[in-house]
């Protein structure tokens, strides 16, 4: 019901049903809010009980949401074929800027679609992977490596990556981290920069 109202809706802009147990057929209601193109740009659905079926339904909606920029899904239980599908689809473009997929059950099977989108989108400033069980086998070189890669091309923005809690080396963990924090720093001496030379 209180979907449905939501779809010719253009003034709401930021949605937040955290902690409202709404389950895989409340997510596939929102996923048609967002295939209504909706002005929505921050969905808060942390802790709502939502599993593979919703997470993947919600992938799918959004190719059509152009206007969302923060998608939180952040304890729930999408496990690997939720984050696989939402995070292949984020591949491709989107607005999407802050990611939160943490503490959903996700597994070392779901990490090469991750370095997929972490090597190939252009907009997702922050990715929150933390409290998921990827193990400590090659995992954090793996993002290290497409980090590199993907910062190095011109193509990833990432300013934060949270793998905290997930089995990973700390010192691994520490790498990436220092990468990150390398980037940024660049970024913010390269913007003075141009803002001298304006003056």
């Amino acid at each position: 019901m209180l979907v449905s109202g939501l779809v010719d809706n253009r003034s709401i802009i930021h949605l937040d049903l955290s902690c409202n147990r709404i389950g895989d057929k409340g997510a596939r209601a929102i996923s048609k809010l967002l295939e209504s193109r909706s002005v929505l740009n921050r969905l808060d659905l942390n802790d709502n009980m939502i599993h593979a079926e919703g997470g993947k339904a919600l992938a799918r909606s959004l190719p059509n949401a152009p206007s969302l920029m923060s998608l939180n899904l952040s304890l729930n239980s999408i496990g690997d074929s939720g984050v696989r599908a939402i995070c292949h689809v984020l591949q491709k473009a989107t607005n999407v800027r802050n990611l939160n997929l943490a503490a959903n059950g996700a597994t070392e099977s779901s990490i090469s679609e991750i370095t997929s989108l972490i090597g190939s989108n252009r907009t997702i400033l922050k990715i929150d992977l933390s409290s998921n069980e990827f193990g400590n086998g090659e995992i954090t070189k793996e993002i290290a490596e497409v980090l590199t890669t993907a910062y190095s091309e011109g193509v990833s923005m990432i300013r934060s990556l949270d793998v905290r809690s997930c089995g990973m080396d700390p010192e691994e963990i520490y790498k990436i981290e220092d990468l990150i924090r390398g980037k940024t720093e660049d970024a913010i001496l390269a913007k003075i920069t141009q803002q001298d030379e304006v003056k």
